[in-house]
């Protein structure tokens, strides 16, 4: 099952990010009107986000949402 997760990375090497995240299969979440500063969000299960860490050099940080409520 699909979820989105969050790659933090340092400002300004967004684009980067989001050209090696592609390189590794990975789809980019990209929300029109709404540009991140230092995150991008990746949609993905658990394996794409292993891959990710496993993989990225310029992710610092990997955030994956263990639960949501109101």
């Amino acid at each position: 099952m699909d979820k989105a997760f969050t790659l933090t990375c340092a400002r300004g090497t967004e684009e980067v990010l989001r050209d090696e995240l592609e390189e590794l299969g990975l789809r980019v979440d990209v929300e029109e009107g709404a540009p991140r500063v230092g995150a991008l969000r990746v949609l993905g299960g658990l394996g794409d986000a292993y891959r990710a860490l496993m993989w990225t050099r310029i992710a610092s940080r990997i955030l994956v949402p263990i639960a949501q409520f109101e």
